[in-house]
């Protein structure tokens, strides 16, 4: 009894060996990927969103270098004077003094010792003050402070806009991979069939020619399941550019034409529009670009007044004799102090700011017109997005309703077979199978795209 029991327990080990390489083991689990992970690795390695999160850190920088009360900077002038003045002899006739018996020739001191040449040295220090007294710097700062609030609504559409795209990638991933598995079964399962029927089976309307139609069909299938494979392959690529990282399994695909992305409910009509109106991203955009151009009007306005510079300066200048002979004409040097102030005014002669005020009214009537067309059509815009996810949704629901036809495909094999069932009428059951269950993939695909429309337009994240 114990050499029969021993074999026994020998070859149910080995049976069960297979088994434990399949079993789940905690800690090495392979790694899936979710929705949730997508929409939160996408927030952080998405190029676009990256992107998109530099230009606020610019405009932030852009803002704090206007965010000033004086926008020049005042200057220093520091100047220097070197040169020579030159003295020559000076003789003047004079007659009146010698009517009065005085002399009447008069040289100067400095006929005796020839013509002289004086040093000249000097410097001056001058310090000047640009003034806004237009308020222009004023302007620019409140643009660039709208120029913030852009790039963040431009951030905030950035991320409901990849969010979306995840969602449509994964949905294509999960459509193709699920599809495909399910094209693939039915394929094999007809080439079954088809080595079944043999080289001389004859249907009842085609006759032997039915082999050759037959082939047709398994060829175009085949085609068909290569396209589903590059869609399946083209989708996963992308979600690794927008994810920065390999996707790995995908967590969401349980079954050949399972699919847990959820197709949440949408609120009221109502609702969606007073949420679009205080979050919607593009209506926010447009908005601050409303206000922009209408800043940008003011700025065109007081354009043409110049911005004045005020100036102070002071200076010494010294100039002393230079000669050989002894100097009888007083001291031998003299210093000068000076001291400077003023304004400087630009003239509008050239620059005088042409057209400015004609392209900001331009600018501001364009900015205003986007936001009209925005506002007049975002309620239709709601309402024919919530209808179509509404109607997407509702026919997901009959779709999933025949994902499983009575009679089964199968169930004609047998009948088709034996001739009792035409070729046509058994290979219909077939296509048919496989075209609702693409048409409820594509179905799901699409109210994936139609939610993440929704999400952008309204600026609420749908859960």
């Amino acid at each position: 009894m114990k050499n029969i029991r021993s074999p026994l327990l020998l070859i149910s080990a080995l049976m069960f060996l297979p088994l434990l390489a399949v079993l789940p083991v905690e800690g090495n689990e392979p790694e899936c990927l979710t929705l949730k992970d997508a929409f939160a690795i996408a927030q952080e390695k998405s190029p676009e969103i990256r992107k998109a999160r530099a230009l606020v850190l610019l405009a932030r920088g852009e803002f704090a270098q206007k965010d000033r009360w004086i926008s020049a900077n005042p200057e220093i002038s520091v100047s220097a004077t070197r040169g020579t003045r030159a003295t020559s002899a000076e003789v003047s006739v004079s007659p009146g003094a010698a009517l009065r018996d005085e002399q009447p020739i008069d040289v100067s001191p400095n006929i005796s010792s020839g013509p002289q040449q004086q040093p000249i040295n000097g410097y001056e220090v001058e310090l000047s003050q640009e003034l806004d007294v237009a308020g222009k710097g004023k302007l620019h700062k409140q643009i660039a402070r709208l120029e913030i609030e852009k790039a963040e609504a431009q951030l905030f559409l950035t991320r409901l806009q990849v969010r979306g795209e995840v969602r449509t990638q994964l949905a294509t991933l999960i459509m193709a991979t699920a599809l495909a598995a399910d094209l693939e079964r039915q394929l094999n399962h007809l080439r079954l069939i088809k080595q079944r029927m043999g080289p001389g089976f004859a249907d009842q309307r085609l006759g032997t020619y039915v082999g050759v139609v037959f082939q047709n069909e398994l060829a175009r299938a085949d085609i068909e399941l290569r396209n589903l494979l590059l869609t399946k392959t083209n989708a996963r690529q992308t979600l690794n550019q927008m994810l920065g990282k390999a996707t790995g399994n995908v967590c969401e695909v349980r079954s050949a034409t399972g699919m847990t992305i959820s197709m949440p409910g949408l609120p009221e009509e109502d609702e969606l529009v007073a949420q679009a109106r205080s979050l919607s991203p593009r209506l926010r955009f447009v908005s601050l670009n409303t206000q922009q151009s209408e800043l940008g009007s003011n700025l065109a306005d007081v354009a043409v007044i110049p911005d004045p510079t005020f100036f102070l300066g002071l200076g010494q200048h010294s100039i002393g004799a230079r000669s050989l002979a002894p100097s009888i004409a007083g001291p031998s040097s003299e210093k000068e102090r000076t001291f400077r102030f003023g304004i400087r005014i630009p003239i509008p002669v050239f620059d005088r700011k042409q057209g400015a005020a004609d392209i900001a009214r331009a600018n501001r009537e364009s900015t205003s017109a986007d936001r009209e067309a925005i506002e007049r059509t975002l309620e239709a815009s709601i309402a024919a997005l919530r209808n179509r996810y509404i109607a997407l949704s509702d026919i997901v629901v009959q779709l999933a309703k025949l994902q499983n036809p009575f009679p089964s495909p199968e169930s004609l094999d047998a009948p088709f077979l034996t001739g009792r069932v035409p070729y046509s009428d058994w290979f219909e059951q077939y296509r048919r199978a496989i075209e609702i269950k693409k048409q409820y993939l594509d179905t799901r695909l699409e109210a994936a795209r139609t939610l993440g429309e929704v999400e952008i337009t309204t600026g609420k994240e749908i859960e």
